[in-house]
């Protein structure tokens, strides 16, 4: 318990809200992305999870003008509209088709208050290119679209870590391999998230000391 009530590991507002809806701005983690499907999960809000929630989205490089919105209409476009939500469920929705364009921030609004533990938002990612067609751009980062598509060997890391933004937190951050002896190659085949020409390449080794590739 804290000052305000139980507190929950999901979004839950007050009650009795003088407004139509709360609502929550997300910046994606990705450039931008076109959107495909939504998931609502209300785990442990029972007698005090969302009634509805509506999902909307903008594309924009001004992260300032869009949280100026707030609550407003702004330039917000519907992706989801009004759906129904229960207690401690799931609750998904597939898009008729994928949005037309890609979106850089969404909105969650939930009618009128309620808790919320987890929201999903499922799609692909879309790479926003530099305004200079010269300019150094990372086609295989996670955040520009690139997927881990398969491998020969995940015995102590998953390749999908190779892509992340950063550098590895630890070894178990990164792709590793399990040991062999004598002549042998591993490989990890990845999809850039957009087409271009190689310019060069970066292979971070950062936390690997004795277990780094040869080569």
């Amino acid at each position: 318990m804290v000052y305000t009530g139980a507190w929950f590991d999901g979004w839950e507002t007050r009650r009795h809200n003088p407004e139509p809806f709360d609502w929550v701005i997300i910046r994606l983690g990705v450039a931008s992305g076109i959107v495909s499907g939504v998931e609502v999960d209300t785990a442990f809000f029972t007698g005090n999870n969302a009634p509805e929630i509506s999902v909307e989205g903008v594309f924009s490089s001004d992260d300032e003008e869009v949280v100026s919105w707030s609550g407003g209409r702004g330039k917000w476009e519907p992706i989801l509209g009004i759906e129904e939500c229960g207690p401690s469920a799931r609750f998904g929705w597939k898009l008729a088709s994928p949005t037309k364009k890609a979106y850089t921030h969404i909105r969650l609004n939930m009618y009128p208050d309620g808790g919320i533990a987890r929201f999903r938002l499922f799609g692909r990612a879309v790479p926003i290119f530099p305004s200079d067609p010269m300019a150094i751009f990372d086609l295989a980062a996670a955040q520009n679209g690139g997927v881990a598509l398969s491998c020969n060997d995940e015995h102590f890391g998953s390749i999908s870590n190779l892509l992340l933004p950063g550098r590895g937190k630890d070894m178990g951050d990164g792709w590793e391999t399990k040991r062999t002896r004598g002549e042998h190659v591993d490989w990890a085949i990845v999809k850039l998230g957009a087409r271009g020409t190689i310019d060069h390449f970066v292979v971070d080794t950062a936390h690997f000391r004795g277990n780094f590739p040869q080569m």
